[in-house]
């Protein structure tokens, strides 16, 4: 908030104590989705409008005083998933779709691909809009952010954060209300990123006026299309008048959301944020441009076994698109209002290769040094990680690299370790394809179950670590690690952990984040890795509530910084 001139007495008191004029918004006569204002000018209207704005904010939310809002140094949890998908209309069946091994690759019917190399997709089908948004709404709102909106309706419902009358199909945010229930609304936050977000509808916009000039655009065009408008359309939706940001981090994108969200949380900007990724661009344009690039499988005959990562005949990857989102807030306040919690945010790293937009670094060495500061910022050592969800593009570079960078990283544990790639039955859903794995990790530790890589038949010798191949495996996740991987050479890691139970007190889940910028494709992209781990102990005595969660001490083995050097020959092209 920054305030300049004359806002009259009580605005420019009440803003230095809160940061906040939510009236402004109305003060000029304009409709601002905005939450910094800028306020110049002595008028006396100005001064009246702005007063009575103070006046009403005041009376109906605390200060920020009253509030003691400081930053937050307590745990960060995460207690709501939503997710669509191409296996799944939701969080439940996309998790369900993932243990059986199903694909959801199929020939593209979202338009005609004749002539294309490429002819397959992990398309969303079936969704229905409508089901989370009014029809004015739809037709004002591209695909990416429809996608988006309907995650997140699912994502606070499952933390609790709606009134139970809000999550009926098409309901909320259509006349401008609050939905959300049990929480200050204005200290919800939204972060939500895309990577491509609406390169579609900005193409048919393209060809409409190549054909009827400007007067044949929609005059919901450009709001429509801008990259922040999903994290806004969520905000809208639900309510939120709390911070909202996003952000564009290639593939490593929906991973950057929620170390984003969880520094909201630490230094008091938010309660309560809604985080993840959103893309939807299978379109011939995107088709055509990867397809120069050489980036996609053309295995069109056969598009459930097209998506091979780690297998020596793969042969690029499948183009997908999809929204998953999570509700990241502190234990604290997740204890307040009795939320369930999935999983425990521990700590973060973000890290770039700064070595080419498309060509990774021979020797992954910060792509493992993403993960190794995920670990130390977590303080786990390498031999506490029980599964990596793996970026695992199903691309010769991506895929080798990224093996090269777990060696490195976590040594002679790393052949110990169950890996895996959800990318082998969704595609890569870009902007989403991190906080899928966000989903992955929280759901293998709470349930016990790890999901397959599918279609990997034959080994590719260079990527020798375990995979998890064919079907899902039953086993403890105590510690899941979660890696993203863009261009632009942007790396990103975290990790999440189960509680042990205790003194009959119920296990919670803990998580820890570490990020690290690398390459999608093996090119100079955007790494991210995602740690968690079970580090806490439930006892009954701690706290004058009656339980408390604390941090068991490990010994940590061997030095966790060492990375073995391991010398790749050339690096393959797309």
């Amino acid at each position: 908030m920054v305030c300049r001139g004359v806002a009259g007495p009580a605005g420019l008191a009440h803003g230095a104590r809160t940061g906040r004029l939510w009236g402004l918004r109305t003060v000029l006569g304009l409709r601002m989705p905005l939450g910094l204002c800028t306020v110049v000018g002595p008028s006396s209207d100005v001064n009246r409008a702005t007063a009575r704005a103070a006046a009403y904010c005041h009376s109906t939310y605390a200060t920020a005083r009253e509030r003691d809002v400081t930053p937050n140094s307590d745990e960060i949890v995460i207690t709501g998933l939503g997710a669509v998908t191409p296996v799944g209309m939701d969080a439940p069946s996309t998790w369900d779709a993932l243990c059986a091994g199903r694909s959801g690759i199929t020939t593209i019917d979202a338009f005609d691909p004749a002539g294309l190399p490429t002819r397959i997709a992990g398309q969303v089908r079936g969704f229905d809009p409508l089901r989370a948004m009014s029809p004015k709404q739809v037709r004002r709102s591209a695909r990416f952010s429809q996608l988006a909106v309907a995650a997140a309706v699912e994502c606070a419902a499952d933390a609790g954060l709606l009134a139970e009358s809000d999550t009926a199909e098409g309901t909320g945010g259509v006349d401008g209300t609050d939905h959300l229930a049990h929480v200050d609304p204005t200290r919800v936050g939204v972060v939500l990123n895309t990577a491509v977000g609406a390169m579609g509808e900005i193409a048919d916009a393209a060809r409409t006026f190549d054909g009827r000039g400007w007067r044949g655009l929609r005059s919901s065009f450009v709001p429509s299309v801008i990259p922040n408008m999903a994290a806004c359309q969520v905000a809208i939706r639900l309510g939120a008048h709390g911070p909202v940001t996003a952000g564009a981090f290639a593939c490593a994108s929906g991973n950057a959301a929620l170390i984003d969200a969880v520094g909201l949380i630490r230094t008091g900007a938010a309660d309560v944020v809604i985080a993840g990724g959103t893309d939807a661009s299978i379109v011939p344009l995107m088709f055509g441009g990867l397809s120069m690039m050489g980036a996609l499988s053309t295995r069109n005959d056969d598009p459930a076994a097209a998506s091979r990562p780690f297998d020596a005949d793969r042969d690029g990857f499948v183009y997908g698109e999809g929204a998953v989102t999570f509700a990241v807030e502190s234990l604290a306040h997740a204890r307040r209002r009795g939320a369930r919690v999935y999983a425990r945010y521990l700590g973060g790293a973000l890290t770039c290769d700064a070595f080419h937009v498309t060509a990774p670094d021979p020797n992954a060495a910060y792509a493992a040094a993403a993960i190794r500061r995920a670990l130390d910022d977590a303080h786990l050592a390498p031999s506490d990680v029980d599964y990596i969800c793996a970026h695992g593009t199903s691309t010769k570079a991506n895929d080798r690299s990224e093996t090269k960078a777990i060696h490195a990283a976590l040594g002679p544990a790393a052949r110990s370790v169950a890996i895996s790639s959800p990318k082998s039955m969704t595609g890569h859903l870009i902007g989403a394809a991190g906080a899928l794995s966000v989903l992955v990790a929280c759901l293998a530790i709470r349930d016990g179950v790890v999901p397959p890589t599918i279609n990997l038949t034959t080994p590719d010798p260079e990527c020798d670590l375990d995979y998890v191949p064919g079907t899902s495996r039953a086993m403890t996740v105590d510690s899941a690690l979660v890696n993203a991987f863009g261009f632009g050479g942007q790396f990103a890691h975290a990790e999440r952990a189960r509680c042990r139970e205790r003194r009959g007190i119920a296990p919670q889940a803990a998580a820890a984040i570490a990020g690290h910028g690398y390459s999608e494709h093996g090119s100079g992209g955007v790494y991210r890795a995602i740690v968690c781990r079970a580090g806490f102990l439930c006892r009954a005595s701690a706290l004058p509530r009656g339980r408390d969660i604390i941090r068991a001490t490990r010994p940590v083995r061997g030095d966790r910084h060492v990375a073995r050097d391991r010398a790749l020959g050339s690096v393959a092209r797309l």
